[in-house]
C-alpha cells in the first residue's frame, strides 16, 4: 500500500487517459506470387502474399526483401510512423478560447491523450524481374 503522502501525486498522474491504436501489419504481395520474405535479412519462413506483424507502438523501420528462384531479389523499406497528441482545455468545443492550463491535470501535461502508429506503406507490392531482365534504375546525382 502506498504511503498517504504519495497517494495524491499518483492519483493526479493517473488522471490522464491514453488512447492507443494502430496497425502493425504490412500486407506483402508480389508478381509473381510465392516469393520468400525476409525482414531485415532474417528469413520469415513465409511467402507472398502474406500479412506480416512488424510490431506495435515501439516498432521501427524495416527492410523487406523478396526472393524467388530465377528472379532478381528486390528490397523495399517500410517506415514506422508514430504520432501522439495531448488534450487541451479548448478541445472538443466550437467556441474559440485560449488553452487554459489551470484546468489541466498532471496527466494532461505529461501523458499523451492519443497515440497512433502505422507502417508506410501498409500494402507493399513488388514486381520481380527475371535474372538479367531488371530495368535500369536511375542513380542519384551527386
Amino acid at each position: 500500500m502506498a504511503p498517504r503522502p504519495l497517494l495524491a501525486p499518483l492519483l493526479l498522474l493517473a488522471a490522464g487517459c491514453t488512447y492507443a491504436s494502430g496497425d502493425s501489419l504490412v500486407f506483402v504481395t508480389s508478381t509473381p506470387a510465392g516469393a520468400s520474405i525476409a525482414v531485415d535479412g532474417e528469413d520469415t519462413g513465409f511467402t507472398t502474399p502474406r500479412a506480416l506483424d512488424l510490431g506495435g507502438l515501439f516498432g521501427s523501420d524495416h527492410d523487406i526483401t523478396l526472393t524467388l528462384d530465377g528472379y532478381e531479389p528486390e528490397t523495399r523499406r517500410v517506415v514506422h510512423r508514430r504520432t501522439g497528441a495531448t488534450s487541451r482545455w479548448g478541445d472538443g468545443n466550437d467556441v474559440r478560447v485560449w488553452p487554459n492550463p489551470l484546468h489541466w491535470t498532471l496527466g494532461d501535461w505529461f501523458t499523451p491523450f492519443e497515440l497512433h502508429w502505422a507502417y508506410v506503406p501498409g500494402d507493399l507490392h513488388v514486381r520481380l524481374y527475371r535474372m538479367g531482365e531488371a530495368p535500369v534504375r536511375a542513380t542519384p546525382q551527386d
